[in-house]
């Protein structure tokens, strides 16, 4: 974020009408909303700021991740491929210039979950099965 005449501006804005808080507070809430407007910018939609939560849930949705009957991490790292897969099309569908992590880098992040899919996927197989011999009562 730059830290000009606006930034103070509304630092000293903010200080005015919360003056009980610690300043550090109040500038690194204005840091969290300069990030979180710029990666709206890059894979949500003005009129829903959440879209790519909804898109993400739709295709968790659709595949029924949460009933995969794979260890949670697996399903976790999927759900972030998904993430950085969602910001790759809504990027290219929507002709933007990302502010923070364009196509090549969400492309990176989505081998490298593809990576640890299989790394995770691996670990599941190798777990120590229960069977009716391995319960003790």
């Amino acid at each position: 974020m730059d830290e000009g005449k606006g930034t103070a501006m509304n630092l000293e804005e903010i200080r005015e009408e919360f003056p009980h808080g610690h300043e550090d507070f109040y500038r690194i809430m204005l840091e969290l909303m300069d990030l979180h407007n710029r990666k709206n910018h890059d894979y949500a939609s003005d009129e829903n700021p959440l879209s790519n939560f909804d898109r993400v849930g739709h295709l968790t949705d659709i595949y029924d991740v949460w009933n995969w009957k794979v260890s949670s991490g697996l399903k976790i790292a999927v759900i972030y491929k998904l993430k950085q897969f969602d910001a790759f099309m809504n990027l290219l569908q929507q002709n933007k210039e990302a502010l923070v992590e364009g196509v090549p880098e969400r492309l990176k992040d989505v081998a490298v979950y593809s990576v640890l899919e299989m790394i995770l996927f691996n670990e599941w197989l190798k777990r120590p099965k229960i069977t009716a011999d391995s319960i003790t009562c």
